[in-house]
């Protein structure tokens, strides 16, 4: 049995989770896949202070939430990261979880799980460049860690919490290109 871990950068109960449970959807109709969603702003997760520990130790000083969650993305064939974007940024969630699989590092560990990237903001495709950047941000991290990249999403316009939900044409296409990571991983 195969394995994803959806990480859900947002704290909001909006487009991001409408995002994750999409995914979940199309895993439910497989029989080889098992998934979770973790939406990171449930955990205690503290801000790497950069002490670098855990390059030697492997294990972080903090007793927090993370431990847990490194054991989970260790037994993960697939990682689905998604995030809200403002100006050209990750969500603070993503950005401070992502610092905290330093140690995982280095030791081939993250080598070859297959990536999808997923990037939710509100500008539309004229003005969508800040929707990019942070999905190339999110692509140079899944590369420099050793993820296998399979592909990414852009969702544009979604200012409401429920735009997402609203987006038939957007949805479609990303079910096609999830099903298409699913069948990868």
């Amino acid at each position: 049995m195969k394995n994803v871990l959806i990480l859900v950068g947002s704290a909001r109960n909006g487009n991001s989770l409408f995002a994750a449970k999409q995914i979940e959807k199309q895993i439910s109709e497989m029989e080889f896949i098992d998934s979770e969603i973790i939406q990171l702003s449930n955990y205690e997760i503290h801000c790497c202070d950069g002490c670098l520990e855990c390059d030697s130790t492997s294990k972080c000083h903090y007793d927090d939430d993370v431990e847990n969650l490194l054991e989970k993305v260790k037994k993960a064939d697939g990682i689905v990261f998604i995030s809200p974007t403002r100006w050209s940024l990750l969500s603070g969630d993503m950005k401070v979880f992502m610092d905290r699989l330093n140690p995982l590092a280095g030791k081939e560990i993250l080598d070859n799980k297959k990536s999808f990237l997923i990037a939710i903001g509100q500008t539309n495709s004229e003005e969508s460049d800040s929707i990019s950047k942070a999905l190339e941000s999110l692509r140079f991290f899944s590369d420099d860690a050793g993820f296998e990249f399979i592909d990414s999403f852009a969702f544009e316009n979604c200012l409401d919490s429920d735009d997402l939900s609203k987006a038939i044409i957007s949805i479609d296409e990303f079910n096609k290109k999830i099903k298409n990571y699913l069948l990868k991983i």
